[in-house]
C-alpha cells in the first residue's frame, strides 16, 4: 500500500512540474506516432529517482500500447550487489518500486543486465543472473521480460511492429571473466556470438533496428577514459581501465567488433548505458545513444559527441507511420531536482519497408522436390602421400571422397514448408534450426566439417590448421544414419537423421551462400510435446540440459531416470561417441503422478566410429594429451578418455548407481544388440560405402560389444572414486553412516514443513574398496545432516550444507573422516568430531557442477638459447593432482633436467606448489642443482672495473657449482598479489680455474683470497616476497604491471661464512599506445642492496640478459645497484605461414645503471642503449634478436623471451 501512494504522489508531482521544453527541435504531429521505446540504465540510486521516474511515467502512460520500456542494466542499487547471491534481489525497495511501474504499463516491458547483476562481474555472476530472472519473471508476471535468458548473450529479436525490431544482448556476458553459458546458448566461442548477430542484422536488415546493450561503443564519459581533471587514477583507466572501461583489452575488442558490425549495415540505433549521462552521436550512418542516468549523473566530455550532458533522464525513440524515426533525450537535471523537459531532438532517418508479399513473389516457381544427385561428402581428404596417410592415418578417406545418391532437400515442400528461425552454434558443424507449420522442428547439419572456429587465430592458415582439417576424415561421413536401429535395441531414445543434399535455393535467404551445394544430416529436433514421436519415447515435453538442471535443484518433483542415463552412457561407449557434452543431450519429460521423470535423448552422432591410425592420432589420445580421440576399434584402449567431454555429465546424472547395476545393464545391451541388428543397421548406410567398410565396421562392434562388461567396470571404477549426492533447494533430510568395514551408506529423504520425514530420494552405499571421497551438497533449503560411525580409515565424507539454516547430528564420528563447509554461525550438535570449514566468506556453501578436473602427468621440455651461453635443452615431467576445492590445481610438480652444450654442464630443477596447505596458505618448494662449470662472470667489485680481454669473454668467466633448496608458505592476495616466506639452504662451490681473472692474482682488480674465496660456502636463511603482477601476459604483455620484492637473510654455516642480507625492488610497467597492442611501450626500474659480508658471486650485478644491455653479462658487481630500463615494440605485421603464425615487430631500447660499492667515489652511469627484431609464434613464446651498444662494445644477442 505505502508503494501505492507513493506511486501515485510520484504521478501527481509530475504533472505539476511538467514544464515547457526547452529550445530544442519541434516533435512531429504525434497522430502518426506508432511506437515510442523508452530507455532508461542504471537505476540504483534511490535518492535521485522520483522525479525522473515521474516524467517517465507519465510518457509511458501517453502512448500505452505503442509503447516499450527497456531498463539498461545496474537497475538493482549497488548495496545489494555486495550482498550474499541468494539475497541480491530480495529487500531491494528502489528495485520493487521499479519493477511496479513496470506492471503497471500496457505496453513491453524489457529488463536487461548491466555488471552489477552479474554479481559486479565477480565469480558466481552466472548464478545471481539466474536467481534475479526468476524473481523478476515472477514478480512481473509477463513472461519473458528479463532477457536475454539465462545468462546468455542474445540477441534476442523483439518485433515490437511490423518494421520495428529491437535487438537485445548481454555485453556483460562478453565480459565476464568467470563462469558463464556458452554451450547452453548455442555457442562455442564469442565468435558465434558475433555471428548471431550478424545474421540477426541481415534478417531485418529492411527493418528498422534497435540494438540495446548496457555497454556503450562510443561514450564520453568517465568509462570512456574522460575525466574532468588529469590524476593518477584518470591516467590508469585511460592507458589500462578497469575491465568495465574501453581501454580493457576485452571490450576494445567488443567495441572494435560491434563497430565494425554496425558498419556493414545502414541506420543501426545502438542505445546503451553504463555510463551516467545523455550523450547522442552519428559515426559511419549509425547512431549511439547513451543513456545511463536513470538515477544519477556524472562527468562526460561535451566534445567529444554531438551532444553530451552531465544530468538525469533518459531517452526516448519514436517512430511514426510516415517511416521516420526520431530520438528525444528528458532531463530533470544535474541531481535530479528540475523541472522535466526534452533538452535534444532531431530526426534520425526515414525508411520505407519492403512488403512481405513482395519478398515472397520472387521464390514463387522454385522447387527441387523428387530430384536426386549423386555427389561425394568431401574430395579434399584423398591422398596418394604414403607419408601422410603415416602421420595422420589412413582413417575414412575412401568413404568421404566416395559419391553417393541423395534426395535434393526442397525447403519449400519438405513438411509443408520449412521456416529457418536461426542459424545454430558449433565450432566445426554449420547447420540452420528450421520449424514447420504445426510448430515441430527440425535442423539440419552439415556432414562436411568446417574447423577454422576450432583453430586459435594464431594458428589459422598454418601447417597445423592443414592437421585439423585433415583430422575430419577421422569421423565416419554417414555413421548417424547407422545408429537408429541399434538405438531401437538397446533401448535409447534417438533422432531419426537422413542424407539430403541442400541444393544452391534463394529461399535460405541470408544463410543461402554458407550453405548451398552441399551434404546435409536432416532430422527432428526434440522439442516441446513430442507424444506423436515414439523415438522419443512420445514425451510430454522436451527439456535441454540446463532448464532440468535447473528444475531439478530447484525441487525434488523432477527426477532423473539414471537407469536410462546408465543404459545411453554405455550405448555410447559401444559406438566410441566421445562427443557427449551437456549439449549434446535432450530430456524426455514423463509426467507420472505428482513427479516429472526425465530420460536422455542423445543427439548429434557426428563422432560415432571415429578412427584413425595415424602416429600423430596415436599421439594426441594420450592420457596427457587429448584422451577423448579414442579410436573407434575391437580393442577399446581407454575408456575413462572416451568420457572426458562427458565428465560433468556423468558426475550429475549416475550418482546412485552401483557396480552391479552398471554389470547388469553392460549383460543386458549384449543380449539385446544382437550379430543381426548390428548388421541391419551398418546396412542402412549408403551402400556405395558400406562396400568399402561395412564389414569391418560390423566386426568391430560385434567385439566391442562383447567386451561391454569389462569396460562398464573400467567406467566404473574411475568415476566411484569421488561421488558428488546433491539435494535441491527444498527441505531434505541427509543420513550417512559407517559400518565397521568403513563403508558409507547415505540416504536422502524429502522433509516436510514440520521435519517429517518423507518419501525417499537417493540411497547408495558406497564401498571403502571403491571410493575415497563422497561430496554432500545440501543446496538451499532447512536441511538435517545425521552422520554416524568412526571407522577413521573409511571412506571420507565431505558436506556442503548450502544457503539455508542447516541442522548437523553427529554422532561418534572421527575428524579424519568428515569434513564440514558451512556459514561460521552453524550449530553443530552431538558428540562427533568433524574438520571445521564453517566461514563467514559467502562462497562456502557454493555448488559447482563443473569443479572436477582430471590429474595429468605431461611431459615437460625447455629450448633456449643465450649468446653467451649457448644452447641449452631440457626435458622433464609435469605432475598437477587436484583436490576439493582448490584453484587452479590441488598440487603442481615440475621436474626439469637442462644441457648445456657450449660448456656442457647440468642443472635439475624442481619445483612444487602445494594449495592451501594450511588456512589459505601455500606450500612453495624450490630445489636447484648446477654441476660445476662455466655459469658466471667477474670483472672484479665496482662501477668502473676494466674488461681486460672484451673480445674474449672466456677469460671472464667463472666455473661454479650450486645447490639451493628453499621452503615457502605463500598467501594469495586476490588473483594478481601474493605474499610468501620462509626458509632455504643453499651450498656454493667456485672452482679455481687457470688462465682465469679469479686466478689471475696479479690483475688489480681481482681482489679475492686464494686461502678463502675458493672454500665451499653453505647458508640458510630466510627469504620473503611480495608480488604484484596486473600482465595481461606472462610472455607477451602489452598493459599492466609487474612488481617484485624480495628480502633474504643468509647465515653462514662455515667458518669464513659470513652473515648477510639481500633487497631487491623491480618495478615494470607495461602500455599500448595507439591501436591495440601495435605500440607497446615497456618501462623498468629496479634497485637491488647488500649488506657487507657476502662473497663475491652473490654481490648484485648489472649486465646482458638482466638489466643492462650493450655490456657483457655480469658486467659491474657492487653493494647496490640501481638500473632503469626502457623498450619501444612496434609490430611491423601479423603473418602466417604453412608453418606457424604469429607476429612480429621491431625493438628499441635505452639502458641506463650503476653499482655502489663501499669505498669506492664514482659517479659514472652506463649506458646501453640499441634496437632489434622479434618474432612471436602463435604468440605463445617471443624471439629477440638485438644488437645493443655501449661505450665499451657492441653485442649481438639472440634470446627466447624479452627481457623484461
Amino acid at each position: 500500500m505505502k508503494r501505492i501512494f507513493l506511486l501515485f504522489g510520484m504521478l501527481i508531482t509530475a504533472v505539476i512540474v511538467y514544464s515547457q521544453e526547452s529550445s530544442v527541435v519541434k516533435a512531429p504531429n504525434q497522430n502518426l506516432l506508432d511506437h515510442s521505446i523508452f530507455f532508461i540504465g542504471d537505476l540504483g540510486e534511490a535518492n535521485n529517482v522520483k522525479a525522473n521516474l515521474s516524467m517517465l511515467q507519465l510518457q509511458m502512460n501517453e502512448v500505452g500500447k505503442k509503447g516499450t520500456l527497456v531498463f539498461l542494466g545496474n537497475t538493482i542499487s549497488k548495496e545489494y550487489a555486495k550482498e550474499e547471491i541468494e539475497d541480491i534481489n530480495l529487500g531491494d525497495q528502489n528495485l520493487l518500486e521499479l519493477l511496479d511501474i513496470a506492471k503497471g504499463f500496457e505496453g513491453e516491458f524489457v529488463f536487461m543486465p548491466g555488471e552489477k547483476e552479474w554479481n559486479q562481474g565477480h565469480k558466481h555472476g552466472w548464478e545471481a543472473i539466474l536467481n534475479l530472472e526468476t524473481y523478476i519473471e515472477d514478480y512481473i508476471g509477463k513472461g519473458d521480460v528479463f532477457l536475454p535468458s539465462g545468462g546468455c548473450p542474445g540477441p534476442v529479436e523483439i518485433e515490437l511492429t511490423d518494421d520495428v525490431v529491437l535487438l537485445v544482448i548481454d555485453s556483460q556476458w562478453w565480459l565476464h571473466a568467470a563462469d558463464k553459458p556458452e554451450a547452453e546458448c548455442g555457442l562455442e566461442n564469442s565468435s558465434d556470438f558475433l555471428i548471431m548477430i550478424n545474421d540477426a542484422l541481415k534478417r531485418n536488415k529492411n527493418k528498422k533496428i534497435v540494438f540495446a546493450a548496457h555497454h556503450p561503443m562510443y561514450s564520453a564519459g568517465k568509462h570512456g577514459g574522460n575525466f574532468p581533471f588529469p590524476g593518477p587514477v584518470a591516467l590508469y583507466r585511460k592507458l589500462f581501465g578497469t575491465p568495465q572501461d574501453f581501454a580493457y583489452p576485452f571490450y576494445k575488442q567488443m567495441r572494435y567488433m560491434g563497430r565494425k558490425l554496425n558498419e556493414s549495415y545502414d541506420n543501426i540505433i545502438s542505445v546503451s548505458a553504463h555510463d551516467n549521462s545523455l550523450q547522442f552521436t552519428e559515426k559511419d550512418q549509425s547512431f549511439y545513444v547513451v543513456s545511463g542516468s536513470g538515477s544519477k549523473s556524472d562527468y562526460v566530455s561535451k566534445k567529444k559527441m554531438d551532444f553530451a550532458v552531465s544530468e538525469i533522464g533518459f531517452s526516448k525513440l519514436n517512430f511514426y507511420s510516415n517511416n521516420e524515426v526520431w530520438i528525444e533525450l528528458w532531463s530533470v537535471g544535474e541531481n535530479g531536482n528540475e523541472a522535466p523537459k526534452a533538452i535534444f531532438r532531431q530526426k534520425l532517418y526515414t525508411k520505407k519497408i519492403l512488403s512481405k508479399e513482395d519478398l515472397a513473389h520472387k521464390y514463387k516457381n522454385i522447387d527441387f522436390s523428387d530430384s536426386t544427385i549423386t555427389i561425394a561428402a568431401s574430395e579434399m581428404y584423398e591422398t596418394d602421400s604414403k607419408s601422410k596417410r603415416k602421420l595422420l592415418g589412413n582413417n575414412y578417406r575412401k568413404e568421404w571422397a566416395t559419391p553417393i545418391t541423395v534426395p535434393v532437400f526442397d525447403i519449400g515442400t519438405e513438411k509443408g514448408g520449412l521456416k529457418i528461425l536461426k542459424r545454430g552454434g558449433g565450432q566445426q558443424t554449420r547447420s540452420l534450426r528450421l520449424e514447420a507449420k504445426n510448430g515441430k522442428q527440425y535442423v539440419l547439419r552439415s556432414v562436411e566439417k568446417y574447423t577454422e572456429k576450432a583453430i586459435p587465430p594464431g594458428l589459422r592458415g598454418t601447417f597445423a590448421a592443414e592437421i585439423v582439417q585433415d583430422g575430419i576424415s577421422n569421423s565416419y561421413p554417414y555413421a548417424a544414419i547407422a545408429v537408429p536401429k541399434l538405438a531401437n535395441a538397446a533401448g535409447v531414445y534417438h533422432t531419426n537423421p537422413k542424407i539430403v543434399y541442400v541444393p544452391d535455393d534463394p529461399r535460405l535467404g541470408i544463410y543461402q551462400e554458407d550453405f548451398k551445394n552441399e551434404l546435409y544430416l536432416y532430422e527432428e529436433r526434440p522439442k516441446g510435446d513430442m507424444s506423436d514421436e515414439p523415438s522419443f519415447g512420445n514425451a510430454n515435453d522436451v527439456w535441454g540440459t540446463d532448464k532440468l538442471i535447473e528444475r531439478r535443484l530447484k525441487d525434488a518433483e523432477v527426477q532423473i531416470d539414471e537407469t536410462a542415463v546408465l543404459r545411453a552412457r554405455l550405448f555410447d561407449v559401444f559406438l566410441n561417441d566421445w562427443d557427449r557434452h551437456d549439449d549434446q543431450w535432450r530430456w524426455a519429460i514423463f509426467n507420472k503422478d505428482d513427479k516429472k521423470i526425465a530420460r536422455p535423448i542423445p543427439r548429434d552422432r557426428d563422432q560415432v566410429f571415429f578412427y584413425s591410425d595415424g602416429s600423430l592420432t596415436y599421439l594426441m589420445r594420450r592420457k596427457w594429451a587429448m584422451p577423448k580421440f579414442q579410436v573407434f576399434d575391437s580393442i577399446v584402449e581407454n575408456v575413462v578418455g572416451l568420457g572426458f567431454n562427458a565428465r560433468y555429465f556423468d558426475r550429475n546424472f549416475l550418482q546412485s548407481k552401483t557396480k552391479s547395476d552398471w554389470l547388469k545393464m553392460a549383460e543386458e545391451l549384449k543380449l539385446s544388440i544382437t550379430d543381426e541388428i548390428i548388421e541391419t543397421a551398418i546396412k542402412d548406410l549408403p551402400q556405395e560405402v558400406y562396400k568399402i567398410s561395412g564389414k569391418e565396421l560390423e566386426s568391430k562392434l560385434i567385439a566391442r560389444r562383447d567386451q561391454l562388461p569389462k569396460l562398464a567396470s573400467d567406467f566404473y571404477d574411475f568415476l566411484a572414486k569421488s561421488v558428488d549426492v546433491v539435494g535441491t533447494n527444498e527441505n531434505e533430510d541427509f543420513d550417512a553412516k559407517w559400518d565397521e568395514d568403513g563403508n558409507l551408506k547415505v540416504e536422502v529423504r524429502r522433509l516436510s514443513k514440520k521435519g517429517k520425514k518423507k518419501e525417499k530420494l537417493f540411497e547408495r552405499k558406497f564401498l571403502k574398496s571403491e571410493t575415497e571421497e563422497v561430496r554432500i551438497y545440501g543446496l538451499s533449503g532447512k536441511d538435517k545432516f545425521d552422520i554416524k560411525g568412526k571407522n577413521i580409515n573409511g571412506v571420507k565424507l565431505k558436506i556442503v550444507g548450502g544457503k539455508g539454516k542447516d541442522k548437523y547430528d553427529l554422532e561418534n564420528t572421527k575428524r579424519q573422516n568428515i569434513a564440514i563447509y558451512d556459514k561460521s554461525k552453524t550449530k553443530v550438535k552431538g558428540d562427533g568430531a568433524f574438520k571445521n570449514k564453517l566461514s563467514k566468506n559467502p562462497n562456502v556453501n557454493v555448488y559447482n557442477r563443473k569443479s572436477y578436473k582430471y590429474d595429468i602427468v605431461s611431459p615437460a621440455a625447455n629450448l633456449n638459447y643465450v649468446s653467451d651461453d649457448g644452447l641449452i635443452l631440457g626435458a622433464g615431467v609435469n605432475i598437477k593432482k587436484q583436490n576439493f576445492r582448490k584453484e587452479p590445481y590441488g598440487s603442481m610438480h615440475k621436474f626439469l633436467v637442462n644441457y648445456a652444450f657450449m660448456y656442457p654442464s647440468i642443472e635439475f630443477k624442481y619445483s612444487g606448489e602445494m594449495i592451501d596447505v594450511f588456512k589459505g596458505l601455500d606450500l612453495l618448494t624450490n630445489i636447484n642443482y648446477n654441476t660445476p662449470n662455466f655459469q658466471g662472470y667477474y670483472y672484479g667489485l665496482g662501477n668502473e672495473t676494466e674488461n681486460p680481454e672484451s673480445d674474449d669473454n672466456k677469460y671472464n668467466r667463472i666455473r661454479m657449482g650450486n645447490t639451493e633448496i628453499q621452503l615457502q608458505l605463500r598467501k594469495q592476495i586476490g588473483a594478481k598479489q601474493s605474499i610468501s616466506f620462509g626458509p632455504f639452504f643453499q651450498q656454493l662451490e667456485l672452482k679455481a680455474t687457470a688462465d682465469r681473472f679469479v686466478t689471475d692474482f696479479t690483475n688489480p682488480d681481482n681482489d679475492l683470497n686464494p686461502l678463502t674465496d675458493f672454500d665451499t660456502r653453505k647458508y640458510v636463511g630466510v627469504s620473503a616476497n611480495y608480488i604484484l603482477d596486473t600482465r595481461d601476459s606472462k610472455v607477451v604483455p602489452s598493459r599492466g604491471i609487474y612488481w617484485s620484492n624480495s628480502w633474504k637473510f643468509y647465515r653462514g654455516l662455515e667458518k669464513n661464512d659470513h652473515n648477510f642480507q639481500k633487497m631487491e625492488t623491480d618495478l615494470r610497467f607495461y602500455a599500448s599506445l595507439g591501436r591495440p597492442q601495435r605500440s607497446i611501450i615497456a618501462l623498468r626500474v629496479g634497485v637491488a642492496h647488500n649488506t657487507s659480508g657476502y662473497s663475491f658471486y652473490q654481490a648484485n650485478k648489472l649486465g646482458l640478459g638482466s638489466n643492462l644491455r650493450g655490456y657483457r653479462r655480469d658486467r659491474f658487481a657492487g653493494d647496490d645497484i640501481v638500473y632503469q630500463n626502457t623498450d619501444y615494440r612496434f609490430r611491423l605485421a601479423k603473418f602466417r605461414s604453412y608453418f606457424f603464425g604469429g607476429e612480429m615487430g621491431l625493438l628499441a631500447f635505452n639502458d641506463f645503471g650503476r653499482v655502489w660499492l663501499d669505498g669506492e667515489d664514482s659517479d659514472k652511469w652506463h649506458h646501453g642503449y640499441g634496437g632489434g627484431f622479434w618474432i612471436s609464434p602463435f604468440k605463445l613464446m617471443v624471439i629477440t634478436a638485438n644488437y645493443g651498444m655501449s661505450e665499451e662494445e657492441n653485442i649481438f644477442s639472440l634470446e627466447f623471451k624479452y627481457m623484461f
